[in-house]
Formats: structure tokens, sequence, C-alpha cells
């Protein structure tokens, strides 16, 4: 399961950032993400505490270790250089399920269950509330 994260955490990374820079700079503002109440904070992996996630009011962050990746920013990367990209939610109090759709046809679905207040589920993993 880490081995898949961070794979495709890295492919993710070199598919953004290997687009070509458009000349204006300003920030897309139409990528919302929008994490139920319930999930908002720092969740790490019961097995593996340098894996994790942090969910904020507008955004998702990925945790590897010492890196954090916030998938708001790299969905904006692709949409300020022209690419599609999107954002499709449903939540209710027992789970978060998102799909990002990344530039170049590159969809990543997740589907968070909430066993308790303090522990969630990405299936197979088990994550804390920090």
């Amino acid at each position: 399961m880490k081995k898949q994260l961070i794979n495709a955490s890295i492919g993710l990374f070199l598919i953004l950032t290997s687009c070509s820079s458009n000349d204006d700079n300003n920030s897309n503002t139409s990528i919302q993400i929008n994490p139920p109440t319930w999930i908002q904070g720092t969740w790490l992996e019961s097995i593996d505490p340098d894996i994790g996630w942090r969910f904020t009011n507008n955004d998702i962050i990925s945790i590897i270790g010492n890196v954090e990746m916030s998938q708001k920013e790299q969905l904006e990367l692709g949409a300020n250089n022209g690419q599609d990209v999107s954002v499709e939610e449903d939540s209710t109090s027992e789970y978060y399920s998102v799909q990002l759709n990344y530039p170049a046809g590159q969809t990543v679905n997740y589907y968070f269950e909430k066993l308790s207040e303090t522990q969630i589920r990405l299936s197979p993993a088990i994550y804390t509330k920090q």
C-alpha cells in the first residue's frame, strides 16, 4: 500500500509539473474541495505513522514521511496550465468520497469510511486522528 501511494504521488507530481507553463499567473479559484467537518484534521496510519492525510476546510493533503502534497495545489497547477481538472465529492456522517480528475485523464478516487470519532479507513489502511 505504501509503495502504491508513493508511486501514485510521484507519477502525479511528474505529470503535473511537466506541463508547459502559462503566462497567466492568476490562481484558478474554480477548484473546490470541501471535506466534511468530521474528517478535518490530521490522520496518520496506524501501522506506519509516516503515512497519512490532512484535511482542511478546502484541501486534502497527503503525507508521506516529511513530504506533504496538497491535492488542491496540484489541481490548480493543471487548471492554470489550461488542463481539464475537476473534483467530485459526496459525503455523509459515515463516509467521505472524492474523485480528483487530474490532467491527461488521470483520475484518483478516495473513499474514507468513518469508523469512529478517532479512526477512518481508506481500505485497507486505518488512520487515527492526531
